[in-house]
């Protein structure tokens, strides 16, 4: 792992740029809620333009959700500047300085995935405790939350036992190790009570059970360790699986009114996750699958890529099926 040790003006300066970054994501979320209103005839049809009063109301409806969002933003600012700094001993080093040309501001392709797990936390955060509004409409409820759950103990265990899976950079180490270890008991509160349906209970397990063979066949060599390796790969294929249990969900609970914070949920869950499908398309040469067995890049692409585009279309039936219903109110 790189050493972090100096602090200077000009990685607080790369920082503030990933922070303001990282205020995109309120735009599209600002762009649901709209949308909702507007499905929903809570806006009129003249106010075609988003006026002054509507801005504030959407931000003291969101106001939980955007201070998380801002909160991650700014806790990923600060490390950044804290601990992204060059030393005498890396200003020497090629290989430092070709890494640093490629990833200028997160230092490491690994940063992508400790942003990943900032994110995931801070939407389970919002499934888990919905404030009364209900936990059918959550996507993440039931059978979605057992699948990520099983993916989070793999990562976890990944962490304490394997030092070369471990999240390197200025966003890794004990940051990323807390949000991972976070996450464990709040999918665990998310998936109480699905295990103990005989049926479901089997079909998950069915689904698990057919990930082990591709996930042991397409391994990254990563630590040389046969049951580390095939973890790795496990853990993203129990995400796809989660991926599209969710978007069964939607389908499931399309009776009842998908409240305003499943849609801010099913905002976050693609956006997290077209991190973890940018680490896979830009960490790794593209002979990679050429030198090992199986094809691991390529099913790490394919398993990311699938869950940005599993999420995404939970989120258009979900503002599809809102429009429906409001519809069928008029």
């Amino acid at each position: 792992m790189e050493a972090f040790q100096a602090f200077d003006l000009s990685s607080i300066a790369e920082a503030t740029g990933g922070a303001m970054q990282s205020w995109l994501i309120l735009l599209p979320a600002l762009a649901i809620w709209y949308l909702e209103q507007r499905s929903r005839g809570r806006l009129a049809a003249a106010e075609l333009c988003i006026s002054l009063p509507s801005c504030g109301q959407a931000l003291r409806q969101f106001a939980p959700e955007v201070a998380g969002v801002i909160a991650c933003a700014m806790l990923g600012a600060i490390l950044l500047s804290v601990r992204c700094t060059e030393t005498p001993e890396d200003a020497m080093d090629p290989k430092w300085q070709a890494l640093k040309a490629q990833w200028p501001l997160l230092v490491t392709a690994d940063s992508l995935l400790a942003m990943q797990a900032m994110l995931r936390a801070l939407l389970l955060i919002f499934a888990a405790f919905s404030r009364g509004y209900g936990k059918e409409v959550v996507p993440l409820y039931g059978e979605p939350a057992v699948l990520m759950l099983w993916a989070a103990i793999c990562r976890v265990v990944l962490l304490v036992e394997s030092p070369f899976h471990t999240v390197e950079g200025p966003l890794g180490g004990s940051a990323n190790v807390f949000f991972e270890v976070l996450a464990v008991p709040l999918l665990m509160l998310l998936s109480r009570g699905v295990l103990s349906t005989p049926l479901r209970s089997a079909g998950l397990l069915l689904a698990a059970l057919a990930a082990i063979y591709p996930a042991s066949h397409n391994r990254l060599p990563v630590s040389g360790n046969y049951m580390h390796d095939s973890m790795f790969s496990f853990n993203m294929l129990l995400e796809v699986l989660a991926a599209a249990a969710s978007v069964a969900r939607t389908v499931a609970v399309s009776d009842k009114n998908p409240l305003r914070l499943s849609g801010f949920v099913r905002l976050l869950l693609p956006v997290q996750q077209g991190l973890a499908f940018y680490f896979a398309l830009h960490a790794f040469p593209p002979d990679m699958d050429e030198k090992v067995k199986g094809s691991p890049v390529a099913m790490m692409q394919a398993a990311c890529g699938a869950q940005v585009c599993i999420y995404s279309l939970g989120l258009v039936l979900h503002l599809a099926l809102s429009a429906q219903e409001t519809q069928h109110v008029a």
